[in-house]
């Protein structure tokens, strides 16, 4: 029997599984369709519910990326075969703008179509050795 029995991790698992499929559906969308197509906006709505829903449980969000791992709030995503390729996408993306942390906190709105957050910040992911300086 696995140690995961506390309702709190499988509830921010269930819900940080669900904000990242919705931003992979938002992703998608994005690359197919014009900002303004209705697909796109119910992809950006349904997204931006996901994070409000997170939001009302967690004081704060933070999407990390360990290796091959995600986790939201210090709580590893499984990977699954029916989420297999959301979760490859939004790992490569991260991976490929190099950020290794993002953290959100407060609430999220819609307002002018927009959302945002009351505090957001990204980081790029720890290296060893030497750094090198990108032009």
């Amino acid at each position: 029997m696995t140690h995961d029995s506390n309702p709190a991790e499988l509830n921010l698992r269930h819900e940080g599984r669900g904000l990242l499929l919705s931003l992979y559906a938002a992703l998608r969308s994005l690359k197919l369709y014009p900002l303004e197509n209705t697909t796109v906006q119910k992809a950006l709505d349904d997204l931006l519910a996901a994070g409000q829903q997170l939001l009302g449980t967690e004081e704060e969000v933070e999407i990390r990326v360990s290796g091959d791992f995600l986790f939201v709030n210090d709580v590893r995503l499984r990977l699954e075969l029916d989420n297999y390729a959301s979760f490859s996408q939004v790992l490569g993306l991260l991976r490929t703008f190099e950020i290794g942390t993002f953290a959100s906190c407060g609430g999220w709105s819609g307002g002018n179509g927009r959302p945002s957050s009351a505090c957001s910040s990204a980081s790029a992911p720890a290296r060893r050795g030497a750094a090198g300086s990108r032009s």
